[in-house]
């Protein structure tokens, strides 16, 4: 809902909004899960085996998951990758930028035990990452803004995303959500920088 009154605000404000799909969005999930874990597990395998006790269970879940991937596997996430570059290419020749979701669902409860062995609840991640991965994985600039709560109070944001070098129309997007987004600070908030 506040994604929704985000862009209606935007069209209030002159903005064309046009539908659009994105398809095999879980295959693009897939294909950067693939394509980080291995990347990770190349990094960190020398770390992994020496200092496994050092990592959390999550991160060593992870890097055990990724050490059964093929070569295969990541040159075919590659070329999924390239394929889904090219399908926003195309994209932008009609549209200035794409909105999303920031996530796919607002944050879950951290159960206790999480805050000192980590968690791995790959339902929740893949629910969270529903959106995220679009422009990490095809190497477009992205922004998220907050744009409003949820019915609990808990805070929404809205990814904005733009072809190759558009970082300053995905600013400009972006202040305009955020000068419409309600100004509270969420329940659970901790502040960095002094306020002026």
């Amino acid at each position: 809902a506040a994604c929704d009154a985000a862009v209606a605000k935007l069209e209030a404000r002159g903005a064309r909004v046009v539908p659009i799909e994105i398809p095999e969005l879980a295959l693009l999930r897939t294909a950067h899960l693939v394509t980080i874990t291995s990347e990770m597990h190349a990094a960190l395998q020398r770390h992994f085996k020496h200092h496994r006790g050092a990592l959390g269970l999550d991160t060593r879940l992870n890097l055990a998951l990724a050490g059964r991937l093929l070569a295969a596997d990541y040159a075919q996430a590659q070329r999924v990758r390239q394929a889904f570059f090219d399908r926003f290419l195309d994209l932008f020749q009609a549209c200035d930028v794409v909105l999303t979701p920031t996530t796919g669902r607002t944050a879950p409860v951290i159960h206790p035990g999480a805050l000192k062995a980590g968690e791995s609840n790959l339902a929740v991640t893949e629910q969270i990452m529903r959106f995220a991965p679009i422009g990490n994985l095809v190497g477009l600039p992205a922004l998220s803004v907050p744009c409003g709560y949820d019915d609990e109070g808990l805070p929404v944001g809205l990814q904005i995303m733009g072809p190759a070098w558009s970082e300053g129309r995905l600013l400009r997007v972006g202040a305009a959500v955020e000068a419409d987004a309600p100004g509270h600070a969420p329940s659970v908030h901790h502040r960095l920088l002094p306020q002026p």
